[in-house]
């Protein structure tokens, strides 16, 4: 007999800083915290999991530079069906490394961002 979580496939995950500069990023999921890091220029952070049942994985991730907070949902398992998902985060938002199509897909539109307050305290 056969358990269902050892025949789901391992995804991969692979972020690339495309921005031209260090940024702080955070990665979770429903169930996991990846952990907040800095990720310099042209460097990459891979992660791998398996797939939770019904295509319901979600990982997520926010990256801050030059005041502003972005955030993205890095890997969904109902829009990605990339077994080893390369994403570039360039300054205006995330592009999708080569697909079986052979170009990538870039998804500013779902790119979110909010410039972060530098208040003082009174």
């Amino acid at each position: 007999m056969s358990n269902a979580a050892s025949d789901r496939p391992v995804k991969h995950v692979n972020i690339i800083n495309k921005i031209g500069k260090d940024f702080i990023m955070r990665c979770q999921s429903k169930d996991d915290d990846l952990g907040e890091r800095v990720l310099h220029n042209e460097e990459t952070f891979s992660f791998s999991f398996k797939t939770a049942v019904f295509k319901r994985t979600l990982f997520f991730c926010r990256f801050t530079w030059d005041g502003q907070l972005h955030w993205f949902d890095i890997y969904d398992a109902g829009r990605d069906g990339c077994n080893d998902c390369t994403w570039s985060i360039l300054p205006n938002g995330p592009c999708l490394a080569a697909t079986r199509l052979n170009h990538a897909i870039c998804l500013s539109s779902r790119f979110r961002s909010i410039r972060l307050c530098k208040c003082q305290s009174v």
